[in-house]
């Protein structure tokens, strides 16, 4: 993965106007660039008015105190858990048997 040293300056344009993110090594030990900056932007009333924008972008894996993770193999791994459960469930007890089903016939 990429070191600190080779991550060069990124720029950003929002409505136009350029606003540049420094690279930067996050407390979490990630690499990725921050910005912090202010621009203007003309309202649908034409008043100009300033936004203060923040960013924070992150490089994918640059983390060196995480491991990878591993591709899931199911969209809802929950799900899949929760189903191995049940059929575990069902395969450790015996199916009881059918309840016998008595039909009753109300007389005229």
């Amino acid at each position: 993965m990429s070191n600190l040293a080779s991550l060069k300056p990124l720029t950003l344009t929002i409505n136009g106007q350029t606003i540049t993110a420094e690279a930067r090594q996050f407390s979490t030990g990630s690499l990725g660039y921050f910005l912090s900056g202010k621009i203007q932007v003309e309202l649908a009333d034409g008043t100009i008015a300033k936004l203060q924008v923040g960013c924070n972008a992150v490089l994918v894996g640059s983390n060196p105190n995480k491991p990878a993770k591993k591709p899931r193999e199911s969209a809802n791994p929950s799900w899949d858990r929760a189903q191995a459960a049940l059929k575990a469930q069902a395969a450790a007890s015996p199916t009881p048997a059918a309840a016998p089903v008595r039909t009753v016939v109300k007389g005229k």
